[in-house]
């Protein structure tokens, strides 16, 4: 005679991610008589999605406006946009802006104050946030 058992077996999911796991499958010849077998399994699932914004998850990074267009470094600079995450940068034209204020309205318009940097030079204003990055417009250094 001959017996075999089969392992068990776990699902998990939770939101944004899921995890799954399986045991392993036992079998024995024994005497003749009988054949046993044992597994486990466990799965997890966890996310690590949030957004600060009311948008639905997935929604493009917006930008609505930018003013001025130009300025001296150290001058302060306002963009807005919609659908930011919980961090964002701006860069002047590859050069990184110090972030002096950001706020978001019942509307869900953020608006973020920043200030030109030193060193930056004239060209594209670009806004990184929540893995998406938009051009706000271009600037020119005075």
């Amino acid at each position: 005679g001959f017996g075999s058992g089969a392992g068990g077996s776990g699902f998990g999911s939770g939101a944004g991610g899921s995890g799954f796991g399986s045991g392993g499958s036992g079998g024995g010849f024994l005497s003749g008589l009988f054949g046993s077998g044992s597994g486990s399994g466990s799965g997890s699932g966890s996310s690590s999605s949030s957004t600060t914004t009311t948008a639905p998850a997935g929604s493009n990074l917006q930008i609505a406006s930018m003013s001025p267009g130009a300025g001296r470094p150290g001058d302060q600079v306002v963009i807005t946009g919609y659908n930011f995450g919980q961090t964002v940068s701006v860069f002047f034209n590859g050069v990184a802006a110090s972030i002096r204020s950001a706020t978001r309205n019942t509307a869900g318009l953020v608006t973020i104050i920043c200030s030109v940097p030193q060193g930056a030079s004239s060209g594209q204003v670009v806004v990184v946030s929540g893995g998406q990055q938009a051009v706000a417009g271009n600037f020119t250094v005075q």
